[in-house]
C-alpha cells in the first residue's frame, strides 16, 4: 500500500444523491470520489485528502467467477508512463511539498 496525497479541487453537490469530490496529486493525476452527503460534510477545496488502498485476490470469489471475468484486456490497460495531462509546474511543486508534509506528520517519510 502506498499512500497518495490529493489536494481537493472541487466538492460538487447537486441533484444527485451523491457528492463528487475531485482532487489532484503532485503528478497532476485526477481522483474523483462519489460520497454520501454525510461523508462529504466539511470537505472543501484546498484541503488535503490522503488515500491508501490495496487490491486483494479472494480465492473463494475467484473460483466462483465465470472464466475471463474481471480480466483486463491489454488494450484496456492504460500506459502508466504516458501522462494524460501536464500539471502546471508551480502546482506540482506545491502539491509535492503538501505530500511530503503529510507523510512527515504521519511518520512515513
Amino acid at each position: 500500500m502506498e499512500p497518495t496525497v490529493y489536494r481537493i479541487s472541487a466538492v460538487l453537490a447537486g441533484q444527485s444523491a451523491h457528492v463528487a469530490v475531485v482532487g489532484r496529486d503532485a503528478a497532476g493525476r485526477e481522483l474523483q470520489l462519489e460520497l454520501s452527503p454525510d461523508r462529504a460534510r466539511g470537505l472543501q477545496p484546498g484541503q488535503l485528502l490522503l488515500l491508501t488502498w490495496s487490491a486483494h485476490v479472494v480465492p473463494e470469489l475467484e473460483a466462483a467467477a465465470p472464466a475471463g471475468a474481471g480480466e483486463a484486456k491489454p488494450s484496456e490497460v492504460p500506459d502508466a508512463a504516458a501522462p494524460t495531462s501536464t500539471p502546471e509546474p508551480a502546482t506540482a511543486r506545491s502539491q509535492a511539498s503538501d505530500e511530503e508534509e503529510v507523510f512527515r506528520m504521519l511518520g512515513l517519510g
